[in-house]
């Protein structure tokens, strides 16, 4: 029997198994995008395609052909190893003596067998490679370097964009998607690592079946126990850990639509002999299991069980990879001096961002961080430590020109107040798109942006105004409008708001709006003082906006107090 841990271990060596013919792949048609982009005529670019493009296609091949062979070689060593641990596994568990695993005939056959089919299987799923176009179309190698070439020197010859757009948008789903394998009937494609995955844990499992069965039929076993492992998906926690008669056993996994065994879950089963081996888990343990992967955590505000949160884990390690495959076109794409350096350190940051997201939520969840899942072949520590450093220099370009470089100085900071301090990450970001909006200037900095943000939160919160409403928060647009464009009055430009005028609004107004229902279903009602309006959220006892009188728009239904 496989464990758990080692079934999880072999789904990603089969993950890796193409990693050669996947960074060849997106490395060289990247890098003729990039040399389709500087031709400057039609006949040059007519040249470029007859000399190129046919080299190119019969060179493809040839590189995928002995990238292949790699592969091969370690897709046998990857099946033959998991047999024999599986093996070794129920000849320790029963009370039987058996052959050893290697003078085992009829074993070794079984492995041949599993490895040639399996082996068959990857040359076929190479010979229905693609990639994906700028169109969002999934196209066969020779289709898609066609048409990712044709796009990138007809948007630059034609002046539709430059030079380091056309070469970024051609790319990019090069480098979303990678390389992809498609089924030309149906049209669906898979990326090359899922597809290989799938095939070769089925062809794993499969074979692990047979040995299990000889290893049950041999040994004179008439039952099935299996495994069982913590956060398990929904349909096999209810079974797992259970032992089974044959005729149990067999009715249970034809009745499943993901059928245990095939190593695409974390399952498997071993023979047993009833009433002679204890279950591996007590019923308590198998409650226990359960009740933990109900129980799960909340993370940023969300609940998870404990599968979802192994989804969610493996959903963020697929981000990873696909930011740098990002990079590696930056790189396969030309140097910095072809390409904007704030895009390509925008790719840096987002993984940056990524890994510090990976890092967190997996120490939320307690579940082990595993490198080897973002493992992209031809990303070195050299290109980590590069964009780590291109990373942390865009955030001090960035907090610099915004002016919250002083308030926090680095990235690891940034990150800290982010997935720590979700209040003060909230009233960053709104201070961030505030500037970018250019509702504030970046001259006043995110320390008294926050120095605001605490007197309104002091002296407006918890105040009760003449409607009573007794308010309890405000948006970051509030602080915005308190803050205002400039403090003296200019043309074009929004006075700020003094505390003292808003709260006078508030418990002292002179005039009343008519209470609105928003397209959101939020109830809002506008208060206007002796200096200053304030709109407020009836419904969340919520500070909206604030100008200053002499910016009031003309209203209609607005109410004299003195009418009451």
């Amino acid at each position: 029997m496989l464990t758990p841990e080692q079934i999880e271990a072999l789904r990603d060596a089969a993950s890796h198994i193409t990693d050669p013919i996947n960074d060849y792949l997106i490395g060289d048609i990247a890098r003729r995008i990039s040399e389709v982009g500087q031709l400057t005529s039609t006949a040059a670019y007519e040249v470029w395609m007859a000399q190129q493009l046919g080299t190119s296609q019969r060179q493809v091949k040839k590189e995928v052909r002995k990238r292949l062979k790699v592969s091969n070689r370690e897709l046998k060593k990857l099946m033959t190893q998991a047999a024999e641990v599986g093996y070794d596994f129920d000849l320790k568990r029963l009370p039987v003596q058996a052959v050893p695993f290697r003078a085992n005939e009829s074993l070794q056959q079984i492995v041949a067998a599993a490895v040639e089919l399996a082996g068959k299987d990857l040359n076929n799923i190479t010979q229905t490679l693609g990639m994906v176009d700028p169109f969002g179309k999934a196209l066969p190698l020779q289709d898609v370097y066609r048409s990712c070439t044709d796009f990138a020197f007809k948007q630059v010859i034609t002046g539709a964009s430059d030079y380091n757009t056309a070469i970024r948008t051609a790319c990019a789903n090069i480098a979303k998607y990678g390389v992809r394998t498609i089924d030309y009937e149906s049209g669906v494609h898979t990326s090359l690592e899922a597809a290989v995955r799938r095939n070769i844990m089925g062809g794993l499992g499969l074979m692990n079946e047979q040995i299990e069965q000889v290893n049950h039929d041999e040994m004179g076993c008439n039952g099935w126990e299996i495994s069982a492992h913590a956060n398990s998906a929904p349909d096999h926690e209810p079974i797992q850990g259970k032992q089974y008669s044959d005729a149990e056993y067999t009715a249970l996994n034809n009745s499943l639509v993901r059928r245990i065994g095939t190593l695409n879950c974390g399952h498997v089963a071993f023979p047993i002999i009833l009433g002679i081996n204890s279950p591996q888990y007590s019923d308590a343990e198998l409650t226990d299991l359960r009740r933990q992967n109900e129980v799960g955590i909340t993370y940023q505000g969300k609940h998870y069980t404990g599968y979802e949160a192994t989804q969610m884990q493996r959903k963020i390690e697929r981000s990873i990879r696909v930011q740098k495959n990002r990079i590696l076109v930056d790189k396969a794409t030309g140097d910095a001096d072809k390409r904007t350096i704030d895009q390509i350190k925008l790719h840096q940051i987002k993984l940056r961002q990524l890994n510090e997201e990976y890092r967190r939520f997996s120490q939320a969840a307690g579940l082990r961080t595993e490198s080897e899942r973002t493992w992209v072949v031809g990303f070195s520590r050299e290109q980590a430590t590069r964009a780590n450093i291109g990373a942390e220099q865009y955030y001090q370009k960035w907090s610099k020109e915004i002016s919250v470089n002083s308030s926090i100085e680095t990235l690891a900071k940034y990150y800290d107040v982010k997935y720590t301090n979700s209040p003060r990450y909230e009233r960053l970001q709104g201070y961030a798109k505030a500037v970018e909006k250019g509702d504030i200037s970046p001259l006043v900095g995110f320390d008294l942006y926050e120095e605001v943000s605490a007197e309104i939160r002091e002296r407006l919160v918890g105040a009760t105004t003449s409607t009573g409403i007794t308010i309890e928060s405000f948006t970051t647009h509030f602080v915005d409008r308190v803050i205002g464009q400039t403090s003296t009055p200019h043309k074009g430009m929004r006075c700020g708001v003094s505390i003292e005028d808003a709260l006078d609004a508030l418990l002292n107004p002179i005039k009343l709006d008519d209470i609105r229902l928003m397209d959101d279903g939020d109830i809002r009602q506008t208060l206007y003082g002796s200096k200053a309006a304030v709109t407020i959220s009836v419904r969340d006892k919520r500070l909206i906006q604030t100008n200053p009188n002499s910016e009031r728009p003309a209203n209609k239904s607005q109410v004299e107090i003195s009418d009451f």
